[in-house]
């Protein structure tokens, strides 16, 4: 059997796809076409699934229950698969902006776990004071900043001003479609901009390349369309200088299996923020759990995702069931 996660959230917040949305798109298109003919390998499915415009949380879904299907009948772990290979990896973690206090204590706990690295989420009014005070604390810290899209252009002076603090990258700093507001930004500072919920594809990759909008992309599967869109745009970053790192997306672990097995691809330059299961939930439906070590996550080297489904939790946890046949 293989295992995978659709990363749609309830809300069209982070893109406009949402967990009912995906569930139409998956019972009502996509699984109607993956029964006109056999499967020979998941690579297929970006070709056979174009028959639908977008919905690429939904697809993902899909096509990672078939990458993770795939490896174990190869008898292969995922991560082998893709290119990758088995060492550990090493972590950063998402940090909250609360009080100043309240921040400074997490990145402190989180540094006594082992992260590598700190991103701040920030936005309008919660932005320098909170990063001076981190730099201030922490002057060797790995430090980046994410604003989800929170700026527009009339913000481009505080976004300047904070290009003396060393940032490892500026995330998403304005809205997923201002290609010439991220040029023109990046054009005015030194930190280099990185881009997520603006690349959903690779037109969206290219015209980011040509208008050099950016030094950087978080690539996150679940909102390309699965692993192998996401290798492609891998293969882009590469041939024109882009780093490249995989985000979480507060996946379970079998997300997290997924996403740990795409950072492992060479390409993947940079540390990424996928986190321990403890990070976010009391108990995984995957056993065992990831788990951090010494700043590191150790990656299974059983077939496919590497983990095996805790079946008690899982049957806890869950509130509705689909299923489909030929």
């Amino acid at each position: 059997m293989g295992w995978g996660e659709c990363v749609a959230f309830a809300g069209p917040w982070y893109t406009e796809e949402t967990i009912e949305t995906a569930w139409h798109v998956i019972r009502d298109f996509l699984v109607p076409l993956l029964w006109q003919q056999p499967i020979v390998t998941p690579e297929e499915l970006s070709s056979r699934f174009s028959p639908v415009r977008g919905n690429l949380m939904a697809k993902a879904g899909v096509e990672s229950a078939i990458q993770d299907l795939y490896a174990k009948r190869l008898e292969r772990p995922l991560a082998q698969l893709l290119g990758g290979d088995l060492k550990p990896l090493p972590l950063g973690a998402a940090v909250a902006m609360n009080s100043v206090p309240a921040m400074l204590a997490e990145i402190d706990q989180r540094l006594a776990e082992g992260y590598r690295q700190i991103k701040l989420k920030i936005g309008p009014g919660k932005d320098l004071v909170y990063l001076e005070a981190v730099r201030d604390r922490f002057p060797d810290l790995e430090l980046m900043a994410d604003a989800n899209g929170a700026y527009s252009r009339k913000d481009f002076s505080q976004l300047r001003a904070m290009d003396h603090l060393n940032l490892k990258m500026l995330e998403q700093p304005l809205a997923a479609g201002d290609w010439f507001g991220h040029r023109d930004l990046q054009n005015q500072i030194r930190t280099p901009i990185c881009l997520d919920e603006s690349i959903r594809t690779e037109d969206d990759l290219d015209l980011a390349i040509g208008l050099k909008s950016c030094q950087a992309i978080n690539l996150k599967w679940g909102r390309v369309g699965g692993l192998y869109p996401a290798l492609s745009m891998l293969k882009r970053c590469q041939q024109h200088g882009i780093a490249a790192w995989c985000g979480g997306m507060l996946e379970s672990g079998i997300g997290r299996g997924h996403s740990l097995a795409l950072s492992t691809v060479p390409g993947v330059l940079l540390p990424g923020d996928v986190s321990a299961a403890n990070r976010y939930w009391e108990e995984d439906i995957v056993t065992p759990e990831a788990t951090l070590i010494d700043g590191y996550l150790t990656i299974p080297n059983a077939p496919g995702i590497g983990y095996a489904l805790n079946p008690k939790q899982l049957e806890r946890v869950t509130v509705t069931r689909q299923e489909y046949r030929p």
